[in-house]
């Protein structure tokens, strides 16, 4: 979709009620993008030489062997505990860390997110901005780490937008495009660590013109989200999951729009998940892909449509 819509203007000019499909309060239209789910699994098969430690055993001292068979147990519960949980160091090691050795091994953990250092503006103080990337940096936080967590309040995402956008994230959040906003957990899946983060690109912060010469402070982040997965038994898929994300809001000038069009607006999204489940992915979930995970299909705008 186009942004080609503004808010009502205050004034001499009169107020213009925006068109359908334009989410209540009219400006400006989200631009939807979803591109395929990615898939990483390891080969589903392992190799443990039991039958040749038992046969060594048989030729040692009494005592020797029931040294070697509690060794040989302790070695045993960390075979399993690494085909079900994928390898951890030890917690005296002050890096412990179930992301060792993946991509997200040195990412700061996404609850701590912070956004570049605020700048003045025509129109905005830096006092203001920083004031606007703060709260912005707790909604990351509630869509991203909390809500995946369980510990979020859907209401509150919406309530920190525009209230002329809140109807139509209501119902966002209701379906399958919810992964371009927050990251909701497929049921029976959790994490065994926190969802870390890092940035694909340097955040922007601008005050731009729309195609209606409404001032608005355009806020752009283009950031990779870590989830670390309990395997739940099923030792055959890669834990980690990683989703990108890009998301553009702006925030209009206040006495150059209605106020029911004042506060922050979602105005462009994209997202993409590596190693996820497709069936899960349209469902609005994040799951790990398995072992006959199906692949993405998209439609000719890249819109992510089914799974084969």
């Amino acid at each position: 979709m186009s942004h080609s819509e503004t808010p009502p203007t205050q004034g001499n000019q009169p107020v213009t009620p925006p068109p359908p499909p334009v989410p209540p309060g009219g400006w400006p239209p989200p631009n939807v993008t979803s591109p395929a789910v990615g898939q990483n699994t390891p080969p589903a098969w392992h190799y443990t030489p039991t039958g040749r430690v038992r046969a060594r055993l048989g030729r040692l001292p009494g005592w020797t062997r029931a040294v070697a068979l509690v060794v040989a147990a302790l070695l045993g519960l960390g075979l399993v505990s690494y085909l079900r949980y994928g390898w951890k160091p030890s917690s005296s090691q002050p890096d412990a860390s179930y992301y060792t050795g993946t991509e997200a091994e040195n990412w700061p953990e996404a609850a701590d997110i912070v956004l570049p250092v605020a700048l003045a503006q025509e129109h905005f103080t830096a006092g203001e901005i920083r004031a606007i990337l703060d709260d912005l940096e707790d909604l990351i936080v509630l869509g991203r780490v909390d809500w995946a967590t369980g510990k979020s309040d859907p209401a509150a995402y919406v309530r920190a937008h525009s209230p002329g956008m809140r109807q139509y994230l209501g119902d966002t959040l209701d379906g399958a495009e919810r992964l371009a906003l927050v990251s909701a957990l497929a049921d029976g899946h959790e994490l065994l660590e926190e969802v870390r983060y890092t940035y694909a690109e340097p955040p922007t912060v601008d005050e731009v013109k729309d195609d209606e010469g409404v001032t608005v402070l355009e806020i752009t982040v283009k950031a990779r989200f870590a989830y670390y997965f309990d395997r739940r038994g099923q030792r055959y898929y890669n834990p980690l999951v990683v989703l990108d994300t890009t998301t553009v809001w702006q925030l209009p000038v206040a006495g150059e729009v209605d106020p029911s069009a004042t506060g922050l607006w979602l105005t462009d999204y994209e997202w993409a998940l590596a190693n996820g489940d497709c069936e899960e992915a349209l469902a609005g979930h994040i799951a790990p892909a398995h072992v006959g995970s199906k692949e993405a299909v998209l439609d000719d705008e890249g819109g992510l449509t089914a799974c084969k």
